[in-house]
C-alpha cells in the first residue's frame, strides 16, 4: 500500500500512478517494485481488463508486451548495446541496496555509473522513437 502522504500528494495527477512513480524515481528500470499501487489509483474497469488480459496471456492465446516506439537498423543496435551495458550495471547492484548490503549512501554513484552508462543516451534513443 502507498503511504497516504504521496497519495494525497498526487490525487489531482492526470496519471496519478505515473505521478507516484516520478516521486519514487521509479518506473522502467525497477522489476522489483510493488505495482500495487496500480489497484490504488486505477478504476475498477481498468483493473479488470488487466486481470483479462492476463488470463489471456496465461492460457497462451496472446502474447502481450509493452508497446515499444519504432526503431530504425542503426538506433535497434544502439538500445541492444545500451540495455545491456546499463542492465549490467543495475542487475549487478541494486539487490545489494534492497538487502542493505550496499549503503543508500552509495545511491549517487550508483546512479551515475548508469548515466555512465548510457541511460541519458537511452532515453534520448526513446524520446526520438516515439515522437516519430
Amino acid at each position: 500500500m502507498m503511504v497516504d502522504s504521496i497519495m494525497e500528494e498526487t490525487a489531482g495527477s492526470t496519471d496519478q500512478f505515473n505521478a507516484i512513480q516520478s516521486i519514487l524515481g521509479v518506473g522502467c528500470w525497477t522489476p522489483y517494485i510493488d505495482e500495487g499501487t496500480y489497484l490504488q489509483t486505477s478504476g475498477s474497469l481498468f483493473i479488470d481488463m488487466g486481470k483479462e488480459i492476463r488470463g489471456y496471456t496465461e492460457e497462451g492465446l496472446i502474447d502481450f508486451k509493452a508497446l515499444t516506439p519504432s526503431f530504425t537498423t542503426e538506433e535497434n543496435e544502439q538500445v541492444a548495446d545500451l540495455e545491456l551495458k546499463l542492465d549490467t550495471v543495475f542487475s549487478s547492484n541494486i539487490d545489494a541496496f534492497i538487502t542493505g548490503s550496499r549503503s543508500m549512501d552509495e545511491w549517487d554513484a550508483f546512479v551515475a555509473d548508469l548515466q555512465n552508462a548510457g541511460s541519458a543516451d537511452l532515453e534520448e534513443l526513446f524520446n526520438t522513437a516515439y515522437k516519430r
